[in-house]
């Protein structure tokens, strides 16, 4: 599923997105997360794996998850998608990884201060369905 121009612009001009993932107890769980995108995908980064296991323990119970981008104003925008949830190997991605790993550090300070490591899990979120307003 491709996003529409007016939607990557949107995507492109946000820093944040919610995504909501289920934990082993069966409750959902939302974390602000930075994100890049790709013509059919949101991507994010887990930082420091070891220190938070929940995050990655919950994309393992259910890789279903859903996320929402949101500008509040006189005229409300977002979009809303569900997907599935895909942590990349750096090795099977190749290409992918690379590219992906190298917009955060564009695009993001933290990531520029704070290059992704082998300690960060890079998130590959495949978007089934989407919904958009305002865009």
């Amino acid at each position: 599923m491709e996003f529409s121009e007016g939607e990557t612009n949107f995507l492109k001009s946000n820093v944040l997105m919610f995504v909501s993932s289920i934990s082993s107890a069966g409750y959902p769980r939302v974390i602000p997360m930075r994100l890049v995108d790709s013509p059919t995908a949101l991507y994010f980064v887990i930082t420091n794996t070891k220190k938070n296991p929940h995050k990655v323990a919950n994309l393992s119970n259910s890789n279903k998850v859903a996320a929402i981008v949101h500008e509040m104003g006189r005229t409300p925008r977002g979009i809303h998608v569900q997907g599935i949830a895909v942590i990349l190997d750096p090795d099977a991605a190749g290409n992918e990884y690379a590219m992906i790993k190298a917009l955060f550090e564009e695009r993001h300070d933290y990531y520029r201060a704070n290059n992704i490591s082998s300690n960060d899990s890079l998130v590959k979120l495949e978007v089934k369905y989407k919904k958009s307003w305002g865009v």
